[in-house]
């Protein structure tokens, strides 16, 4: 299904485009692209080790994202740095 694909898409991006200063701009900017095809439940940038949301810029982070697609819960998530 070409639309499962377009969640890594956008994690990629996520990815690609990922600043510790514009952390929340880009939350709401996948999740706007996610809402574009399927029914968004969240997507959230957090740390690797204690999913908080503020801190050190140095930490490892990751993207989470779960959408529904077709009647489907999708869950995906991508190391962004480090």
């Amino acid at each position: 299904m070409k639309k499962q694909k377009k969640i890594y898409r956008i994690l990629k991006y996520c990815k690609a485009n990922f600043d510790f200063s514009n952390r929340e701009e880009l939350e709401k900017k996948c999740l706007k692209k996610l809402a574009e095809f399927s029914e968004p439940e969240y997507f959230e940038i957090r740390h690797s080790d204690d999913l908080l949301n503020n801190g050190d810029k140095l930490k490892s982070w990751r993207a989470f994202t779960a959408t529904n697609l077709g009647g489907i819960r999708l869950i995906d998530n991508i190391a962004i740095n480090q």
